[in-house]
């Protein structure tokens, strides 16, 4: 056994999501959401940046601190097949240590502006490198099982008008894009998986829980319709609810039954 490896962050990164559920599963160029990484301070660490903002994109080193155990074995999202961990990107891994390239879009100080990040809010962040196409890109290389037509096949996803409204009730009332969520969860995979909270009804018909929301669908060869969503508690379980809920969403909730059961 080789000796112990001790790192200390040497930043904190700040993004849009809240949730490990929210967060994309892959850093994108098309994800045009803000983020900021901010570097400790009283580390000489706006000498250490010199030059990087010349640069359009970055590698950032970050730590899985929600992880908590590590699988030899994953299903992934995507395929729903399993793979060995170390054929794949999931945070249950030996050393929970994952990379990803940003779009870097300026420096101030200790900060970084990104977009296009994969991670938690108040993710610990290891090292930072430049992105460097002639060196980090290999256009021939290839793709290994992600190549596979489970993995790339992709669902459009339609809205019924009920769905549709009440999507847009629990977004006014919370912080939460609902739609925006499960738009995303079903056009990665609309099938049940061993984590993607999805079970299979009857005749093609879904229901995939997001939060305390169940949200109903139907799906044929190519498309995902979003029939209804419900709320997963009754007027008097809200009020039991406290160690889940918190007030706003206990709000939402309610209001959400008062309108539409």
């Amino acid at each position: 056994m080789s000796d112990p490896i001790s790192l200390q962050p040497i930043g904190i990164i700040h993004t849009p999501f809240r949730e490990r559920y929210l967060a994309p599963l892959q850093a994108e160029e098309d994800n045009d959401a803000r983020s900021e990484i901010i570097l400790n301070a009283h580390c000489n660490y706006e000498t250490a940046l010199r030059d990087l903002e010349s640069f359009s994109h970055i590698w950032v080193i970050w730590w899985f601190h929600e992880a908590q155990s590590w699988k030899p074995v994953i299903q992934t999202p995507r395929d729903g097949s399993k793979h060995g961990v170390f054929a794949t990107r999931s945070p249950h891994r030996p050393n929970p240590i994952a990379i990803s390239a940003v779009r870097l879009h300026g420096v101030e100080g200790r900060t970084l502006h990104i977009s296009g990040a994969d991670m938690v809010d108040g993710t610990p962040v290891l090292d930072l490198k430049p992105y460097i196409a002639q060196h980090d890109s290999f256009p021939d290389a290839t793709a290994g099982w992600t190549a596979s037509a489970a993995y790339r096949r992709s669902y459009s996803v339609a809205w019924s008008p009920a769905a549709d409204e009440r999507a847009r009730f629990i977004s006014e009332l919370s912080s939460y894009d609902i739609a925006e969520h499960v738009q995303r969860r079903l056009l990665l995979n609309p099938f049940p998986t061993d984590s993607n909270r999805i079970e299979a009804l009857s005749d093609g018909h879904f229901l995939l829980s997001s939060r305390a929301w169940r949200i109903l669908y139907q799906l044929d060869d190519t498309h995902a319709l979003i029939l209804d969503i419900r709320s997963s508690y009754d007027f008097d379980s809200i009020h039991r609810a406290d160690l889940e809920l918190n007030s706003a969403e206990a709000h939402c909730h309610h209001s959400f039954l008062r309108n539409f059961s």
